[in-house]
């Protein structure tokens, strides 16, 4: 996206002039000697192929990450500060200017022959659907980025050194023959991947948080904080594995270098690629996972359209809630999830019931009343929303223990997260003036319009429609009744943050556009 923001803007500059400082003080006090430079050519290679393959990350899939930290490592503990930030501006460049040079040559070239235009795809790398950007922005970005590449590793580097690490390429044996391996390079290497994953996560978190703006909630620092763990909720399950499973490939390529040579790295690239397509996977499962709330949602919708615009009203306001009541982010994360699946056990129960005029009888009413322990079953098997399992069964529990599934489990001590949805859920019913029926029916002749008329007396018999539409509550009317049943039918933890919300917030109505 070319488009950005002023704080992002000056979060660019920022990291430039600090980029720029740490390859200055590094070269400066640490100057690389003659043979530091073979290993700087070679590992900026293996970083270049490494950044032409990046992977997306995040919900919008605009950042993306490469696989190049077990090369950084190898080179902090082999080389030092100075190699690593040399490595870094150096392979970040090179692969991105060539990525965007090729996007642009691929978008105007006629290339009939598939073999090439799949080698100046993979060329390309993540640019292949940007080659518009203007160069000047692009060239803007390409520093910043590497400034930022930079820094993480130097940083890194420094803490290698500074908690004891020997540089292996001059001190490896000596570390050997004293048997001091766990002291001089194990635990300083740890030390340095606590660093560079401190830094990188903190440079994802703020980087999205300037380029998206001041949110609307920023009452207090909970706010802030929430945001900034939702972020890390994104990535840190798909880096975190990745600090567990890159260092042996960082040995790998450490111990080739000592024996072998510097060129021999190029073994690794198997298992490189492999882990690279383990995170790709990993991308894509929570993207199925959120494919598949869409889709579940999107069922119930049309299996039932009167629920259309209720199940994203009520996902809104229960993370709102959630919000609200300063839940953890995890919770917050999940509550718009579960507020769209809250009803999802009602794709069992035919629509002869759902859309019924009349009273329920006793044995319709019984069905109606086991859609909340179907719905939590059908998201059991989602191991995504585990945890909403019960939020789903007792959205319909009472504080007071009343209300279904009348299993004893709770005896009215629902999760609080259940009694959001409870709320959220009953004050949408009663401010939606939402249609109760998919068709117009005659009620008295059966009678259903061709070019899908919905009169309000029926052409052919005359008889007026019984009930077409529910006659909605006005906003005051519902939250008394919110109050009334507060205690009783609702927490009045929750009716208490939901009448705070409202208060300071607003919030649209049901019938609303």
């Amino acid at each position: 996206m070319v488009g950005s923001s002023r704080p992002y803007d000056k979060f660019r500059r920022a990291s430039v002039a600090v980029g720029i400082l740490m390859t200055g003080a590094v070269c400066y006090l640490m100057p690389p000697d003659a043979g530091t430079w073979q290993g700087i050519a070679a590992f900026s290679a293996f970083t270049v192929l490494a950044n032409l393959r990046p992977v997306s990350v995040g919900k919008d899939r605009v950042t993306v990450t490469t696989i190049n930290a077990p090369i950084h490592w190898a080179v902090l503990v082999l080389f030092g500060p100075t190699a690593v930030v040399l490595v870094a501006i150096i392979a970040f460049a090179i692969s991105n200017l060539a990525g965007w040079l090729t996007a642009r040559i691929l978008a105007g070239l006629d290339c009939p022959k598939q073999w090439k235009r799949t080698l100046l795809s993979a060329l390309a790398g993540h640019w292949l659907g940007r080659p518009q950007y203007p160069a000047r922005w692009v060239l803007s970005l390409i520093l910043s980025n590497a400034s930022l590449e930079a820094t993480m590793g130097g940083c890194a580097a420094l803490a290698y050194i500074s908690a004891g690490g020997v540089l292996l390429s001059t001190g490896y044996m000596e570390l050997v023959q004293n048997h001091r391996l766990f002291a001089g390079f194990f635990l300083p290497f740890a030390a340095s991947l606590m660093t560079y994953f401190v830094l990188e996560e903190a440079v994802y978190v703020i980087s999205r948080i300037t380029f998206e703006g001041q949110p609307q909630d920023t009452r207090d620092w909970y706010s802030f904080v929430l945001r900034c763990k939702l972020l890390l909720l994104q990535t840190v399950p798909i880096t975190g594995r990745g600090y567990l499973l890159l260092p042996p490939i960082t040995l790998l390529l450490v111990y080739l270098y000592l024996h072998v040579g510097a060129w021999s790295g190029l073994v690794v690239l198997g298992p490189f690629l492999s882990f690279r397509l383990s995170v790709q996977k990993a991308v894509e499962q929570q993207e199925l996972y959120l494919d598949t709330i869409a889709t579940l949602g999107t069922y119930m919708q049309h299996y039932h359209p009167y629920t259309r615009g209720h199940l994203k009203r009520v996902a809104d306001m229960s993370e709102r809630l959630a919000r609200e009541l300063k839940l953890p982010a995890e919770t917050v994360m999940l509550m718009p999830y579960a507020g769209l699946l809250h009803d999802i056990g009602k794709v069992g129960v035919s629509e002869e019931i759902l859309d019924k005029v009349g009273k329920l009888t006793d044995e319709e009413w019984a069905t109606i009343k086991e859609h909340p322990v179907k719905g939590a079953e059908i998201v059991e098997h989602m191991d995504f929303l585990n945890r909403t399992v019960e939020w789903i069964r007792y959205h319909h529990k009472w504080a007071n223990g009343s209300g279904y599934p009348n299993d004893g489990a709770r005896n009215g001590n629902v999760p609080i997260e259940a009694a959001i949805i409870a709320v959220a859920d009953a004050f949408d019913a009663m401010t939606d003036d939402r249609e109760m029926s998919t068709d117009w029916v005659c009620d008295s002749c059966g009678f259903k319009p061709e070019n899908g008329d919905r009169p309000e007396q029926c052409p052919q018999c005359g008889a007026a429609k019984r009930r077409t539409y529910r006659e909605p509550l006005s906003m005051d009317a519902a939250i008394d009744e919110l109050r009334r049943g507060a205690g009783s039918q609702f927490s009045p933890v929750v009716v208490k943050a939901f009448l705070q919300m409202v208060d300071r917030e607003g919030i649209k109505l049901g019938g609303a556009d």
